[in-house]
């Protein structure tokens, strides 16, 4: 089979190698149908499981550090663009999306040049739920349903997308800058669907692709990511409302008082890593420091911070 020309599957590995194989293996990249990166992250090199991957013809690169998903994620954008590439897929190593759906996907944005993000719809295995995308409107992010998302043409929309399964036009993310590095991760999607609509450009979901994903994680309590999946979505939240300007003052505030009702539950319940994570969440989105959490148990600037983020959008 003819291997559509110049898209590029980008996927993330960090300490989960079996799991990078599984999204490989179900999803259908390891057939040579398109280009696929592995993207190891805070790794000294390829292990067994991942070398085999690069023995079957997918390139490589890794990162000594833990450059986070937006680092990550950007260094793909720039190979993309650098390479010739005219569309990269950001696809999340925990999601399963079959070649057959990207190729909808695909066909899809073909049709029409400004189409810069679109995403399959997610379907949640854990609550029987499925992601049609969202809708900004201050001071809400509310989801579409189905019908709602249907009843829109793909390049006439400005919808709200998760980065689970993105397709990216290659030049005009290139163009906008890519992710925002600050964030790390989480919100970084919701912050370049915004630049996307912002600039001109529609952001979509097509209901007809279809990805399967574990979309919401706030029952995460004790797993080894539970601290950091609540520090990042509590600072990223406050900080992606803060840069929407003066209509994000108010969803902020929300957004804060939500993270701190979620700290008193935890206190309650004698979580005190999630409590503390949750507070220090709330005190760095706040003042805007933003980069890699250090997850230390005291806020020290020197301990928790990479970058100190403008409070202008």
């Amino acid at each position: 089979m003819t291997k559509p020309r110049k898209i590029l599957i980008f996927i993330i590995n960090y300490h989960n190698s079996a799991e990078t194989a599984q999204c490989i293996k179900q999803g259908g990249w390891d057939n040579n149908r398109y280009d696929v990166m592995i993207f190891d992250n805070e790794s000294s090199g390829p292990d067994d499981i991942i070398q085999s991957f690069i023995s079957q013809g997918c390139l490589y690169q890794h990162a000594a550090d833990n450059i986070g998903f937006t680092g990550a994620s950007n260094y793909g954008l720039t190979y993309a663009h650098d390479n010739g590439y005219d569309y990269i897929l950001l696809l999340n190593n925990d999601a399963i999306f079959p070649a057959h759906d990207l190729d909808v996907l695909v066909s899809t944005v073909q049709k029409d040049k400004n189409i810069a993000l679109a995403s399959p719809s997610l379907y949640d295995p854990t609550d029987g739920q499925t992601f049609y995308g969202s809708q900004f409107k201050a001071p809400h992010i509310t989801g579409y349903s189905e019908q709602e998302i249907r009843a829109i043409p793909a390049g006439g929309q400005q919808t709200i997308v998760y980065g689970t399964a993105l397709l990216c036009q290659v030049s005009i993310i290139h163009k906008l800058g890519g992710l925002h590095t600050p964030y790390f991760a989480y919100y970084e999607d919701y912050d370049l669907a915004r630049t996307v609509i912002r600039s001109g450009y529609a952001s979509c979901v097509v209901p007809d692709s279809k990805a399967t994903h574990k979309n919401n994680r706030e029952d995460e309590v004790n797993t080894p990511r539970a601290a950091y999946y609540h520090y990042y979505k509590t600072r990223n939240g406050i900080r992606f409302w803060l840069r929407q300007g003066l209509s994000g003052i108010k969803p902020a505030y929300w957004h804060l008082r939500k993270a701190l009702s979620f700290k008193d539950h935890f206190k309650k319940s004698g979580q005190t890593s999630l409590q503390t994570a949750i507070a220090a969440g709330v005190w760095d989105g706040l003042i805007g420091r933003m980069g890699r959490w250090r997850h230390h148990p005291t806020y020290r600037p020197d301990q928790n911070t990479l970058t100190k983020e403008s409070r202008k959008p």
